[in-house]
């Protein structure tokens, strides 16, 4: 939910609260927390990928209300040797999926970059979200 406050807010939370270790993993620049939250507002999913506890992987997506304003998320978690990151990209269109049709529900009208269905992949190393119009036709 922080990746889509304002950020007054977000530079407040990380003044006071810092960016403590939770893990070996663990997000700990703000430099990197700040290019990590873009990185959620663009995909529109998030992926603890460790950094808050060991052996432990979640993918989450947020909740919007009737003013577009994220109120909520949701996400699914479980240990590492089951979610694998390819089992986590794997689960994150659904994941987004559910938390548009709850937030839908709320009154929130989708705007046409979050009305086109993403496809996710996962591959070597990199994630890459492409419209389905881009790999139409192809097998």
């Amino acid at each position: 939910m922080m990746a889509f406050q304002p950020q007054e807010e977000i530079d407040r939370i990380v003044a006071e609260k810092g960016l403590p270790p939770f893990t070996a993993i663990t997000i700990t620049s703000r430099n990197r927390i700040l290019a990590e939250l873009a990185r959620i507002r663009t995909d529109c999913f998030s992926i603890d990928n460790m950094e808050h506890k060991d052996c432990l992987r979640s993918v989450g997506a947020p909740i919007r209300n009737v003013h577009n304003e994220v109120l909520a998320s949701i996400s699914v978690s479980g240990p590492s040797e089951r979610n694998t990151m390819v089992k986590i990209m794997e689960m994150a269109p659904y994941v987004v999926q559910t938390a548009n049709e709850i937030s839908i529900r709320l009154g929130y009208k989708r705007n046409s970059t979050t009305l086109a269905r993403k496809i996710w992949t996962y591959k070597q190393g990199i994630f890459a979200i492409q419209h389905p119009a881009a790999t139409a036709g192809r097998g």
